[in-house]
This record gives structure tokens, sequence and C-alpha cells, in this order.
């Protein structure tokens, strides 16, 4: 490997890992949001609504800490942040209502528990395809 496709992958590993560091905490305030937006809507709406607030958070990170050299408008980034996003909303949502009601009622009984590990499970999902469309797409230089 050459000594620039070396330094290429290096970078490209730190700030793999500075995603997935802020993408975390992201995550972190997303899922913790979702707890008390259940109290008051039903599970699948509340996942929606948090996921909205992470993928907010996860912007903020990524355009100054992960992609700051990004050179699209800051409009055409939030949209293509969006449309990115819109795929995983998708899929957290999908893959937390089957876990929550039809995977895990048979391991742990309560729905408290068995809503907050499906919800956490399903966030989880989308970090390698998120890096790869928020990298070539939304902060594309």
């Amino acid at each position: 490997m050459s000594e620039q496709a070396n330094w290429l992958s290096v970078v490209t590993r730190r700030q793999f890992f500075r995603f997935l560091l802020l993408g975390t905490l992201a995550a972190a305030i997303n899922w913790l949001v979702r707890l008390p937006l259940s109290r008051f809507m039903p599970f699948e709406v509340a996942v929606m609504a948090a996921y909205i607030v992470g993928m907010t958070v996860g912007y903020l990170f990524y355009r100054h800490y992960v992609f700051p050299g990004g050179h699209a408008p800051m409009g055409a980034q939030i949209r293509n942040f969006v449309l990115i996003n819109l795929i995983g909303i998708v899929i957290v949502a999908a893959l937390s209502s089957v876990l929550a009601n039809q995977v895990l009622p048979n391991l742990i009984g309560a729905k408290d528990l068995r809503e907050a590990l499906a919800h956490g499970l399903a966030i989880g999902t989308s970090a390698a395809t998120s890096f790869v469309g928020h990298k070539r797409v939304t902060f594309a230089r």
C-alpha cells in the first residue's frame, strides 16, 4: 500500500471513530428522549420523535467534529442529511416495533424494558451506511 493510501486509511479510520463516538452520543440522546415521550404517545411515534431529536444533534456533531470540510451549502447539507436519515428512521422504527412486539415478548416480559432494548438495538443498525452516506453525499468535499 502506498504511503498516501495508508495515510488516507488512517484519516478515514479516525473519522469513522469520531463518527461512531459522536453518533453513539447522539443515539444515547435519541434513546433517552424516547423514554419520557412514551409516557404520552404510542411507542412507535415516540421512537420517531426521538429519532428526529437525535438526528438534529447528530447533524450538529458531524458537521463540526467529523466532516468539518464539507463544501456544500448548509441548506444542501441539511437536505442530504435528512434524506439519508429518512432511510434510517424507517429502519429504526420498523425494527424497533418488530423486536418489541414480535421477537422480545417471549424473552422479556416487562414492556418498558423490552421497548428500551428493542429501540437501542435498532438505533445501532445504521452506523456504517450512515457514515458512508454522510461522507460521500452530505458532507462531501
